[in-house]
């Protein structure tokens, strides 16, 4: 698209014709069409510049070095006949201090001819700023154009407008006596005119204006000359041309006589609003022709209305109950209606935007004005008020009479001298008496024997001082029988205080009391032996150790367990394992006095509390008088069981003061008698507290062991004694805790199992184990073996997951017989199928199986061929004592000689002499592991042993 030119009259004064030639093209190329006029001389200057053409010129160009006279003379000579013409040197080399003379003098911008290419973006500018200057000079003309219209305006009106300077001093005003201002008030103050406060407000008022710029507009009170007046206020900020502010200019409208009218108004409003708020009235008016409602506050308030002054009646029409908006709306048009009367009454409920409903009593007074021969209305007013508490109030007293007459429960209203002076019908169904039988006569007739005088008295000394009863007791029908009645009594006073009437509710709780009996039975007794169960045992021990405290007598707490009784249990059923405890519970309670407690705690579990022991040894006693008797054979119908008892005591206050101290305490002490042996008692003692603690802080520092990576693996190697070399090692997992160094398997494995800790320990020795012994295959020798240790509870538990052992084999490329699993005989003597299809999976997997400790347990030749068991691990304590002709000897000969007839493998743990290695290797023993060879070590000293030769009888392996 081509590019529009734009026209320009351009007064170039140059003497050279070429340069001239270039200014145009310079200027063409950047799209304008220049006009030029050329002039060389002063003389032709001024005659270009008085006969300009009609539009004027647009911009003028000027050489410096000219003929006769240079570029600032010719731009002195320009300014002087058209000061807003832009003017922009040219030159083709002139200093420094010739272009900031020029541009101090006027001229727009300086040149060099050499730098042409910025003329045309020069020009453009140029011609920017001078129709910038152009539109500002013409609204400068219209502003004082205007001001003087407006001054003229003033002149004729009863306006104050005056203007003070950034002192505030007054510079001009109009019509000064309308504040009250002297003639000669220009340069005085406010504080001239006025008094001291009313100059203070009208000075910090115009301040403010000229400080933020903004105007403000306001009603003053003045006092001038001993006269109050009040005045409407404008006042905003006086700027120069500049913009810059010059002072403040106001206009001020004298509105006395209003504001005394409109404090008449609302003087009358505020007593007519006193009067309608001391009678909790709201006030209306309403318009018929707009239909526009007008309220006051307490009509917004009732109506909760956001709007403060006045809605269309239809809207107010929506705060009314759906249910009586059609009757209110005929009734108040009735009112409106001149044939019909011209008063409105109603009530009716309104609906709030909360939901909540209130009741309205409304009532209003029509206006009626003649219209020819027709009365029309031309306003309603009235009052509303809100009488939902009285209507309350109403319906509470139709609601007590409904439910005196109606009610279930009985009810009998007395006289100040406790004289029956009525009863409702509920009353004769459950005493039995008519009203006529007890109406005169004292309410005593009910009496029972069930409470004696002083409960009575006690009733009758609440009641009279708080005037009011409740609680339970024991009447008596007409009949003669008893009931059980909930009793509230409630005081009528009169107006001084004094009892008026009494009135009685009576409700038969009969059969709620016997439910709560049950309940309660329920609640604090075992359904199977009849004791008190776990709950009220503790409320039970916190009685006694109240009443150890108050009577300073000790007292024991005892902990039993029964020994066996899960034999029977599974051995008789359960039907007979509940007969059994039935009679143990039964021999409990002939051991003790009646004063003490036997409880059952669920399971085979019992307590028992002996209070007032005058003497401590009443207590050891007592236990073997409980060991004896339950001791003795149990007939169970056709059946006889043999249980006893595990016994745990503990004295108060000698061992503990506290409820839960004590509980743990007796704990403690039966679970310390059970691994002595059972069938025995055992006192708390403070070891047993000590080791308790002991093992709750290593449970504690237990679960963060594995994520701080405390534990470390080491592997003790496996001989094969025919060759000598290494062939397998067995993992074994190691503490090394931060405070107290490194802590034996032995004492915390059994916790991690307790716990349940064990599942996570044993995946992280068997991912670690199955991560080294790939290493060690790919180094030494491709059929290296690690086993690992598996916990019987890691089965029975949770159990493990195969597979995601299988897939971490897989993922190491690893195959099953690279990892060796060790089980204990306890685990196959109490297998379960999930158990069974576990070490099936890991057997089908190619990993073998390892019998560990084998000879200690019931060792059974059937489970070796079920489970397919690939080692015998004949357990160190037959070989510690290993020697020739010894019957450890033969009894590893034996062990060697079954096993290899079953196709298994033997390995011997913990030897420790040569004689030891010596008689199992000529026994046929496959594989040996002891501190003769090593103890457990770290994978890289293992590596160390992988790498030196073959062990033999002259030489150890150990570091």
């Amino acid at each position: 698209m081509p590019v529009m030119s734009q026209p320009l009259r351009v007064l170039l004064i140059e003497d050279s014709a070429d340069d001239a030639l270039l200014l145009k093209l310079e200027l063409e190329a950047d799209g304008f069409e220049p006009d030029i006029t050329r002039v060389e001389h002063r003389a032709a200057l001024e005659q270009a510049l008085e006969q300009a053409p009609d539009n004027g010129w647009g911009v003028v160009i000027s050489d410096y070095n000219l003929p006769q006279f240079d570029g600032l003379e010719a731009l002195d000579l320009v300014r002087r006949r058209a000061p807003d013409l832009p003017f922009i040197l040219v030159s083709g080399a002139v200093g420094e201090e010739i272009a900031v003379e020029a541009m101090r003098a006027g001229a727009q911008d300086f040149i060099l001819k050499h730098n042409l290419f910025r003329l045309a973006p020069a020009v453009r500018r140029c011609l920017a700023e001078a129709r910038e200057r152009i539109l500002r000079r013409q609204a400068e003309d219209a502003l004082r154009e205007s001001d003087a219209r407006f001054r003229a305006a003033l002149v004729n009106s009863q306006v104050a407008v005056f203007e003070q300077d950034l002192e505030l001093r007054y510079t001009w005003m109009h019509n000064p006596r309308l504040v009250d201002a002297p003639d000669d008030v220009i340069g005085k103050r406010s504080s001239d005119i006025m008094d001291a406060d009313s100059a203070e407000q009208m000075d910090t008022i115009r301040r403010e204006v000229m400080r933020s710029g903004q105007p403000d507009r306001r009603t003053v009170h003045v006092r001038s000359r001993g006269e109050e007046k009040w005045f409407d206020q404008h006042v905003e900020p006086k700027r120069d041309s500049k913009g810059r502010t010059i002072g403040v200019l106001c206009t001020a409208v004298e509105i006395t006589e209003r504001v005394a009218a409109e404090r008449d108004r609302t003087r009358l409003s505020e007593q007519r609003q006193l009067a309608l708020d001391s009678a909790q009235l709201g006030w209306w008016h309403y318009d018929p022709a707009t239909q526009i409602a007008r309220y006051d506050r307490r009509f917004a308030d009732i109506f909760a209305l956001k709007e403060r002054e006045g809605l269309f009646f239809t809207h107010i029409l929506t705060r009314v109950h759906p249910e009586d908006r059609q009757v209110m709306q005929r009734r108040f048009s009735e009112a409106l209606d001149p044939a019909s009367g011209d008063r409105y009454e109603n009530e009716y409920r309104i609906q709030l935007p909360d939901g909540s409903v209130r009741w309205i009593e409304a009532r209003g007074q029509a206006a009626f004005e003649v219209c020819g021969s027709k009365r029309r209305a031309v306003s309603m007013v009235g009052t509303v008020a809100d009488i939902t508490e009285r209507k309350r109030n109403e319906e509470e007293l139709q609601l007590a009479a409904t439910v005196y007459r109606d009610s279930s429960e009985a009810m009998m209203v007395c006289d100040d001298d406790n004289n029956v002076i009525a009863v409702n019908y509920a009353f004769t169904q459950i005493t039995g008496y008519a009203s006529t039988e007890v109406v005169g006569k004292n309410p005593n007739l009910l009496k029972s024997d069930r409470q004696d005088t002083s409960f009575y008295r006690h009733m009758w000394k609440q009641i009279s001082a708080t005037g009011r009863y409740r609680g339970d007791v024991w009447n008596r029908k007409k009949d003669g029988t008893l009931f059980a009645a909930q009793l509230t009594v409630n005081t009528i006073q009169n107006a001084d205080g004094r009892a008026h009437r009494y009135v009685a509710l009576i409700s038969d709780i009969t059969e709620k009391k016997r439910s709560e009996d049950i309940i309660w039975s329920q609640a604090n007794f075992d359904a199977l032996t009849g004791l008190p169960n776990r709950r009220f045992f503790r409320e039970r021990l916190e009685h006694e150790v109240r009443n150890a405290r108050r009577s300073n007598l000790p007292m024991a707490l005892m902990f039993l367990d029964l020994d066996g009784f899960k034999d029977v249990n599974d051995t008789l059923g359960h039907d007979l394992g509940d007969l059994l405890l039935k009679k143990a519970a039964e021999r409990l309670k002939g051991c003790v006095r009646d004063i003490d407690t036997v409880a059952r705690m669920g399971g085979d579990e019992f307590t028992v509390i002996l209070t007032e022991l005058h003497d401590p040894e009443n207590a050891d006693r007592v236990a073997r008088h409980i060991l004896r008797v339950l001791s003795e054979p149990i007939e169970l119908g056709k059946e006889t069981a043999y249980v006893s008892a595990s016994i745990g005591i503990t004295l108060y206050p000698q061992d503990a003061t506290e409820i839960e101290e004590l509980i743990k305490n007796a704990d403690q002490a039966m679970y310390a008698a059970k691994q002595e042996g059972k069938n025995q008692y055992h006192y708390f003692t403070r070891s047993m507290q000590e080791a308790a603690l002991y093992r709750m802080r290593l449970i504690n520092d237990l679960r963060g062991a594995l994520e701080d990576d405390q534990f470390e693996i080491v592997y003790q190697p496996i001989i094969e004694l025919t060759t000598g070399k290494i062939q397998k090692a067995e993992a074994l997992i190691r503490w090394h805790h931060p405070i107290r160094g490194l802590i034996n398997p032995v004492e915390f494995i059994s916790t991690a199992e307790d716990t349940g800790m064990i599942a996570s320990f044993g995946n992280w020795v068997f991912r670690h184990a199955a991560r080294q012994v790939t290493v060690w295959r790919e180094k030494f020798h491709s059929e290296f073996q690690i086993s690992v240790n598996i916990s019987p509870v890691q089965f029975k538990k949770d159990g493990i997951d195969p597979m995601i052992w299988l897939d971490h084999l897989k993922s190491l490329d690893l195959p099953g017989q690279g990892i060796v699993v060790e089980i204990t005989e306890g685990l196959l003597l109490d297998v379960n199928p999930k158990v069974t299809e576990q070490l099936l999976m890991l057997r089908d997997a190619g990993i073998e199986v390892a019998l560990d400790d084998f000879g200690t347990g019931y060792s059974s030749l059937a489970y070796l061929k079920k489970f397919d068991i690939d080692y015998l691990k004949i357990d160190q304590g037959f070989v510690k004592n290993l020697t020739a002709g010894s019957d450890d000897l033969v009894l590893c000969q034996a062990i060697i000689a079954m096993a290899h007839k079953l196709g298994l493998k033997v390995i011997a743990e913990g030897v420790e002499t040569r004689p030891q290695h010596e008689l199992l290797a000529n026994s046929g023993c496959d594989f040996a592991q002891g501190y003769l060879f090593s103890r457990p070590v770290s994978a890289h000293v293992l590596e160390a042993l992988l790498r030196t030769e073959p062990f033999s009888t002259q030489k150890s392996l150990n570091l």
